[in-house]
Order: C-alpha cells, then structure tokens, then sequence
C-alpha cells in the first residue's frame, strides 16, 4: 500500500522464504524469457478469480532485474512497477507464482512518486537507487517533465549565498527541489547522524526519494515531515497570460508572462500548483527544475 493514490514507481525486492527451491532456482538459472509478475487491484488468489482479476500493471510496465543473479544464496528479483493509473484505496496485490501463499517470499517495498523507472536499464536503475546520475532514462508522465536522475558524487553539502543546499558540481541533474518550512529540519549524512539545521525557506536540490528520505547528494539526507515540501519545479509563460484553474475547472487567477509558480506533480497534462490548482500544458507553458 502507498501512502495515497498516486502515479510513480513501485519496486519490490523478492527473496525466497518457503516458496518451492527447485521451481525459484528455475526462475534464476532460466534463459527462456522471464517471469510473469503483474500487480492487482484486489487479492490474486488460487480460486478462480486469476483471470478476472483488476490488474493495476503489465508487462510493458513492469521491470524485472535479477540481483546476484551468480549467487544461489543472494539471488533475488528487483520488480519495477510503474502504476499509471493508481488504484483509489492506492493498495496492490501481487500476483506471481506462488504468492498465493503469503509464507512463499520476503519482501522489501519502496515507492517513488512522480517517476517511471520501467524504461531504464538495469545499469540505469542500479545507479539510481544508489543516487549516482543518470545519462539516459525516460518517463511516461507528461514528456519530459518527469524524467528522473539522481546524484551523490559531492562528498560534501554546501550552502550557497542564495539558500540554496546543493552538490558542488552546478550540473548535476535533480528530480526536483525542497522547501523548509521552518528552522527545526534536520539535515542528516549518510551515517544517520545529525549534520546541521536547514534554515526556513532554504531551497534544496533532490536526486531521488527513497522511502521516508529526501536524498540530496553527497549521501546526505532529509526526512519527510510537516516542515519539508518537495516540488518537481517552476513553470512560466513564455508569452502571453498564464491561468491558474481552480479545482472546478473554473478560472481562478492569470499571471503575466515570465511570473513564475511551483510545480508538485504533473498529472493528466496539468501542471498541479496546489490546493487542488492547475496549469494546463500548452506551448507556451515553459517547465523548468
């Protein structure tokens, strides 16, 4: 289950627990193609219902990596899983062989919102979860606003004369920002300790989510909470009058050219801003990190 309903990646990493040995260790040494592993809305269950049941994914969005594929005792399977269209009560059912029985697998889960993972290569998810950049990779939602690539190469977090926390290197990619909301955040290293507070309306690069933790480079990290807000970006309009929608549909208010306004998804070809507010997309639209 993801904390609410919405589009992104969810990946699970599959260990064998009771599940059958010798039919696992087929699944590890087969060159024939790979598994069938899909998610559901509802139970996938031995009782008649497999062929009837909701799926939330397929196999085209669906990735399938073997981990220590050479090792009979650290082998397992990174599943990729990028949920379109979420299911309303945003919880999923697996279905695979022998997950009928909930005593077959050991399962560890992590959700990233906004993204798709699916069409990287495995080198390439590799280096995203481990918040190394990415030079290649693409998303689903809405072009290109959504592609995602991470970095930690900086050893070291600096803070800039305009608040700005960020990697020393001013060209590495980042999948979105974060807004402190007060002086109490936290910023952690890679050890879990405590490195220093970030100050109110500091602004601080992101290059992946991982669970409860913003990454911003060099190892370094922030907790979700109250006071952190992650948003994809800023959008203007490059000529002309921007309009901001209401949750209606309705008008709600026209910046001028140039005027800048946060971006925190992008869903269905709307730029969301808000409190329920959108952006169309349009030509004049400009999308920037």
């Amino acid at each position: 289950q993801t904390s609410k309903a919405e589009s992104g990646t969810l990946v699970l990493e599959i260990r064998r627990n009771q599940y059958c040995e010798p039919c696992w260790e087929k699944i590890r040494t087969s060159t024939n193609g790979t598994p069938r592993i899909l998610l559901y809305a509802e139970p996938y269950q031995l009782d008649g219902r497999d062929d009837y049941a909701e799926k939330v994914t397929d196999t085209v969005n669906t990735a399938i990596d073997y981990m220590n594929r050479d090792s009979k005792e650290d082998y397992y399977l990174r599943v990729s899983f990028y949920i379109k269209k979420p299911d309303s009560d945003h919880t999923y059912w697996l279905g695979m062989a022998g997950s009928n029985d909930p005593k077959s697998y050991y399962f560890k889960a992590y959700f990233y919102p906004g993204v798709n993972l699916v069409p990287l290569s495995k080198a390439e998810r590799d280096q995203y979860f481990k918040g190394q950049s990415i030079n290649g990779g693409s998303s689903n939602n809405s072009g290109s606003n959504n592609n995602s690539s991470s970095s930690n190469n900086s050893n070291k977090t600096n803070t800039n004369n305009s608040n700005k926390t960020n990697t020393n290197s001013s060209n590495k990619k980042y999948i979105g920002r974060l807004v402190i909301k007060s002086n109490n955040v936290v910023l952690y290293n890679s050890k879990g300790k405590v490195y220093r507070k970030l100050r109110k309306n500091e602004d601080v690069h992101v290059y992946a989510i991982k669970g409860n933790r913003y990454l911003v480079g060099g190892g370094y990290y922030v907790l979700k909470n109250k006071d952190t807000a992650f948003y994809l970006g800023t959008i203007y309009s490059k000529k002309g009058d921007m309009i901001i929608y209401n949750s209606k549909g309705k008008p709600y208010k026209k910046l001028k050219a140039k005027q800048t306004v946060k971006v925190y998804a992008v869903k269905n070809n709307r730029y969301e801003v808000g409190g329920g507010y959108y952006v169309l997309s349009g030509s004049n639209i400009v999308f920037q990190r």
